[in-house]
């Protein structure tokens, strides 16, 4: 969900080159972290982690303007130094085919990564004291809160347009209810009709939309890791974090 569908130059080059700059500086950490000779072994994983990310997140879900992420389900799995090495494979290649611009795959790197990091954080100390699936919904639905709120903070931080925050752009029309605007406008200026469906965008129904989204986002996700990590449990409980307590 928390992915900034940008095209390259919409954010000022020093944001995005301060994003690639702290996002080397973690990356330098999470290669540091599985140094050794297990790193050998965790090549075939971070390929595989990498390809189910891709493909969640380059779908959408049907109407619903997201797509799930699965960043807390896969640090479960993997920890947070892989999960965010394979978080940055994969902005690389969805910046290559069009999902966001290749200038803020740092950026996009660094929101992502919050979930990861945040998630098995927040899943590892809950495990101790609730069964797995407690624990991955309350992971999923916190983590999910902040990334978004960093998503929105950057935007405004750095100055740009929040209309654009929302993810495929035939989505954010429906919402924005630019088709309206454009049909009575066709003789006017883009920018006026743009300003038209920001401030579409930002009036109490806009508001309401986006937030009735973001809870189905959240849920949806929630709901997929709690099913998968459940049953994880039960048939490869290997595979879960093994400092979270494993009860059911």
């Amino acid at each position: 969900m928390s992915h900034l569908h940008l095209t390259d130059g919409m954010i000022t080059p020093v944001w995005c080159a301060l994003g690639y700059v702290i996002a080397a500086a973690v990356l330098a950490l999470c290669v540091y972290k599985i140094r050794g000779t297990d790193s050998v072994k965790r090549a075939p994983l971070i390929g595989l982690i990498s390809a189910l990310m891709l493909l969640t997140m380059s779908v959408p879900l049907g109407f619903l303007p997201f797509h799930l992420n699965l960043t807390v389900l896969l640090a479960v799995i993997a920890g947070p130094y892989v999960g965010f090495i394979a978080v940055l494979v994969v902005n690389f290649i969805l910046s290559l085919i069009g999902h966001g611009g290749i200038t803020v795959v740092g950026i996009n790197s660094l929101i992502i990564g919050i979930e990861v990091f945040l998630g098995y954080a927040l899943f590892s100390l809950l495990g101790r004291k609730c069964n797995v699936a407690v624990s991955a919904l309350a992971a999923v639905v916190v983590t999910l809160l902040v990334s978004t709120s960093a998503m929105v903070g950057t935007v405004l931080f750095t100055n740009t347009n929040p209309a654009v925050i929302l993810p495929h752009e035939h989505y954010a029309g429906e919402l924005h209810g630019e088709e309206e605007v454009e049909s009575g406008l066709h003789d006017e200026d883009e920018s006026l009709a743009q300003a038209a469906a920001e401030v579409k965008l930002f009036s109490l129904s806009g508001i309401v939309a986006i937030a009735v989204i973001l809870l189905f986002g959240i849920i949806l996700e929630a709901a997929v890791t709690m099913f998968v990590v459940s049953f994880l449990k039960r048939t490869r409980p290997d595979l879960i974090l093994k400092n979270a307590h494993r009860r059911m």
